[in-house]
């Protein structure tokens, strides 16, 4: 008989998910145009902003787990 188990018990994180399904990650303007489209105008100090935070996500969810207080903590610093 095939055992079955749940996927958060055998993918554990994103580095595996990528892995197992030879997964790429997007990064092109293309990939959602709606997403960039008709938005304001970024101060340079936001976009900055932005910069670290997407540099440490993407460090972090490829280790494991991002806890919600580390986006909660980063936000509250800038927006106050």
């Amino acid at each position: 008989m095939t055992q079955s188990l749940a996927i958060s018990k055998t993918i554990t994180n994103m580095a595996q998910l990528q892995e197992r399904f030879t997964l790429i990650p997007a990064d092109s303007d293309r990939f959602f145009p709606e997403w960039h489209e008709n938005l304001p105008e970024l101060t340079e100090t936001e976009r900055a902003f932005l910069d670290k935070i997407k540099r440490r996500f993407i460090r972090h969810r490829l280790q494991g787990e991002l806890p919600e207080e580390t986006v909660n903590m980063e936000s509250e610093k800038f927006w106050g």
